[in-house]
């Protein structure tokens, strides 16, 4: 396999143009470990300073991310940000796709994406995600032996732009109503020929080279299954138009599905590690509201529900094992306002919504990323008051990306 290697760090970063250094430095101290919660930093780090020499692209979504951090904190001036998001947009093609980016094209478009998540979650955000998609496949599809060997097999850095790329992708099926589009790759790297998919009570773990849990939190088996719920939701649209809906069919195949979203077996040991607390944690939480998502393609986005009444308690369970400040309650909360989002909107009990809006607005001290604007989206369903909830139309109406 032939492979693009992530570029190393041959010489210091004071290459940059006038302004930049100051921006860029920022960003390595104060606003990656912001965008980034739930990987290893340190060595995210490393490899970033790489494409920050080599990829003028990348620099310059890093440097306009490091102005938004700047403005949300007073000390950017808003003419600065729109010439920097007018460079960006030059950059990057004003958006199109990219017939064959490179590495560093594909770290800008997940840069880019940041940028629109730290101004709330709402814009041009899929444009940019093809970007990285587009590349990450391209990767994927060079080994002989298909993607999971090419995702075992390639760079590190190459492998956190891949793992990334899916992570985003997902989150983007759920917000679009749309089949994922590395849905192909997901089953064959983490689907039923994973011996984890196929016993999800036992205690094996893929091994590190396929795991998601380093990049966002999430076991493997449960980003698969999110994928799954999505491709089952367009495909129930899809036979609904054609008046050819097959209940039974349906409910088999979600069901399929339930079956590896159940608890797994508790863990005997404490865990120690703080970062390690943190992904279980944003996992549990991703399990428990996955199952909500799925009862809403089987029986409708419908409260009262008994499946996804208990979805949304198990929701809350967790959550409130989770400190209310702090660096635990920032990193997991921030990481997982898709599960609030989808357990605040698919319940009518008034103690769990305010719960939920004080989780969300504990984070909004930070002053960027997309708590506020998830509050503010899921109380814009409350008060429509229909049903079934339009969870989803909302989403799509304010052009947001759950992540």
């Amino acid at each position: 396999m032939t492979s693009e290697a992530a570029p190393s760090i041959p010489y210091s970063i004071d290459v940059f143009l006038d302004g930049e250094d100051y921006l860029v430095q920022y960003y390595l101290n104060t606003v990656l470990e912001k965008q980034y919660l739930l990987t290893d930093q340190k060595a995210v780090r490393e490899f970033i300073r790489g494409f920050l020499v080599t990829s003028r692209n990348t620099r310059e979504t890093i440097c306009l991310l490091a102005a938004i951090h700047q403005r949300a904190m007073g000390m950017m001036n808003d003419k600065d940000i729109d010439e920097r998001q007018h460079l960006q947009h030059r950059l990057l093609n004003d958006g199109q796709v990219i017939s064959k980016p490179s590495a560093g094209d594909a770290m800008a478009g997940l840069v880019a994406v940041s940028n629109v998540l730290f101004r709330g979650g709402s814009g041009p955000w899929r444009k940019f995600l093809q970007l990285p998609i587009t590349f990450s496949k391209g990767v994927l599809h060079r080994h002989s032996r298909g993607p999971k060997e090419a995702l075992i097999h390639c760079d590190a850095n190459l492998r956190f732009i891949i793992k990334t790329s899916m992570w985003f992708d997902v989150l983007a099926s759920v917000s679009r109503l749309q089949i994922p589009q590395f849905l192909d790759e997901y089953r064959q790297i983490f689907g039923r020929n994973s011996a984890y998919i196929e016993s999800p009570i036992s205690m094996a773990s893929p091994r590190e080279e396929l795991s998601m849990m380093s990049v966002m939190g999430c076991e493997s088996h449960i980003v698969w299954a999110m994928a799954e719920i999505s491709n089952l939701a367009y495909w129930k649209s899809h036979e609904s138009s054609c008046g050819q809906l097959s209940m039974p069919d349906l409910v088999a195949r979600g069901k399929d599905i339930e079956i590896h979203l159940m608890p797994g077996p508790s863990k005997d040991r404490q865990i120690v590690e703080e970062l390690d607390r943190q992904r279980h944690f944003t996992s549990e939480m991703f399990r428990a509201s996955s199952l909500i998502y799925l009862h809403t393609v089987i029986s409708g986005s419908y409260p009262h529900i008994a499946e996804i009444q208990q979805g949304v308690q198990d929701t809350v369970d967790i959550l409130r094992e989770i400190p209310a400040f702090g660096i635990t309650a920032r990193n997991v909360v921030r990481s997982v306002v898709f599960c609030i989002f989808i357990a605040g909107c698919l319940t009518d009990d008034l103690g769990h919504r305010e719960y939920f809006q004080r989780r969300l607005s504990e984070q909004e001290d930070e002053r960027v990323g997309n708590c506020k604007k998830v509050k503010h989206v899921m109380e814009d369903v409350w008060d429509q008051g229909m049903e079934p909830v339009p969870w989803q139309e909302a989403l799509q109406k304010v052009s947001m990306l759950l992540v």
